[in-house]
């Protein structure tokens, strides 16, 4: 009797961590992509480097610097720097959703970083590629 009560309690566990994993969509695959850029005073930079983006792709900013001043970052299209997202600001020590592609199709993209300060300020973080 002992047996099957383990055997039952053991098929529960199972049934319900198999639940959780199928409710929870999860991230199926990230790429990091480490950033350093000097932003000027009261002004915006965009980011010389080229990510392709295909269809249902997000990215995040990651800040991992330790400036007091906030940063504004969006995504544009890498050739004629049409903005794709709205600004985002992202603080230090913050992760933030800057742009998912619902395009349908693949995108070359850049960053545009800004900020308010009234001098340049360095930034520093992680670009996250990812997928849902």
């Amino acid at each position: 009797m002992e047996k099957k009560k383990h055997i039952a309690l053991i098929t529960l566990l199972l049934m319900a961590s198999t639940a959780t994993a199928l409710a929870s969509p999860g991230i199926l695959a990230t790429k990091n992509y480490a950033f350093s850029i000097n932003i000027p005073a009261f002004g915006s930079i965009y980011d010389q480097e080229k990510y392709f983006m295909s269809s249902g792709k997000y990215c995040m900013v990651q800040r991992t610097d330790s400036s007091t001043w906030n940063a504004s970052f969006r995504v544009v299209d890498f050739e004629t720097l049409v903005s794709l997202s709205d600004w985002v600001e992202v603080r230090p020590g913050e992760t933030k959703l800057i742009y998912t592609n619902t395009s349908g199709t693949t995108q070359a993209i850049r960053f545009e970083l800004s900020a308010r300060a009234p001098f340049s300020i360095k930034v520093e973080g992680y670009f996250k590629f990812g997928e849902f």
